[in-house]
């Protein structure tokens, strides 16, 4: 445990946090917060609360946690050529920052003498199978099924409201502003928009909300959670493309989206032609 008695201005509590512990990773504090591991003047906290002159807060981190110790990958599927994660909500597959995926995954490898490289992204609050490539050969033929959409990506997604149709192929244009970090959607074509595929069916109708199957045929930034979203069905806890006074309702803190399943097809005679028609799923992915 460490106690902070802080003195200065007003400070969000994730950014104290930062301050006092530069290499604990955002996830780990993330963790704490659900978990309400700080304590604020005697109250548990599990928001980013403000905190003021005066409070004394009180963080229950390990270790490994201050010093920002990479985190163990939960390893789904693993041979000489891929190796497929898991990851879970709040780290990046990739970043500048301290504690990501591959970082991770490459700790872990380091024992073996192997190194990987991630062939794809998935948002930072997003959970699900990530894929690594571990040799130059593997890399390459990954990117090309990627680019090909011969590898077939599945989510569960949880969306309040209740769709018209058991299942749908959608079809619109999305457009990303490098500057917010978001993207809109339009139903026509538009400069500087790109067409974008989503596909979902209907797994369990709910009381206000719908567990989905997804399944992303392009792969654009935010794509199921700004396309559902444009057809009025958000993501349950999508603070972005959501509405935060219905994510209160159902208590989520993080968006309902998990990459659980994932479908090679390559082609004849490559050198991963040997995973053709198998598919690695998430056994405990749940919303």
């Amino acid at each position: 445990m460490e106690i902070i008695s802080y003195e200065g201005p007003d400070i969000k509590l994730v950014k104290l946090l930062s301050m006092r512990f530069p290499k604990m990773s955002y996830a780990c504090m993330q963790k704490l917060l659900r978990l309400k591991d700080v304590k604020i003047n005697g109250q548990r906290v599990h928001e980013n609360v403000v905190v003021r002159s005066g409070d004394e807060i009180y963080v229950y981190a390990t270790q490994d946690m201050i010093d920002g110790v990479s985190l163990k990958p939960v390893v789904v599927f693993e041979d000489d050529n891929i190796i497929v994660c898991d990851k879970p909500v709040g780290i990046e597959v990739e970043s500048e920052k301290y504690n990501d995926l591959t970082l991770s995954v490459n700790n872990y490898l380091k024992a073996k003498g192997q190194m990987a490289s991630a062939v794809h992204r998935i948002d930072r609050g997003t959970r699900g199978l990530v894929v690594f490539a571990k040799n130059k050969e593997s890399y390459n033929e990954l990117l090309d099924a990627f680019k090909r959409r011969t590898i077939d990506k599945f989510y569960l997604a949880m969306v309040v409201g209740r769709p018209r149709y058991e299942e749908e192929h959608l079809y619109a244009y999305l457009y990303k502003n490098p500057l917010t970090s978001t993207v809109k959607i339009s139903d026509d074509p538009l400069p500087n928009y790109e067409p974008i595929e989503t596909k979902y069916r209907v797994v369990e109708r709910l009381e206000g909300k719908t567990l989905l199957e997804v399944e992303l045929i392009t792969g654009k930034t935010h794509q199921i959670r700004a396309h559902l979203a444009h057809v009025g069905l958000p993501l349950v806890g999508d603070g972005k493309y959501g509405t935060n006074s219905v994510n209160k309702q159902f208590e989520a803190d993080s968006q309902a989206l998990i990459a659980y399943k994932i479908c090679f097809r390559f082609k004849p005679g490559s050198h991963l032609a040997y995973l053709n028609n198998s598919t690695i799923e998430l056994k405990n992915a749940k919303l």
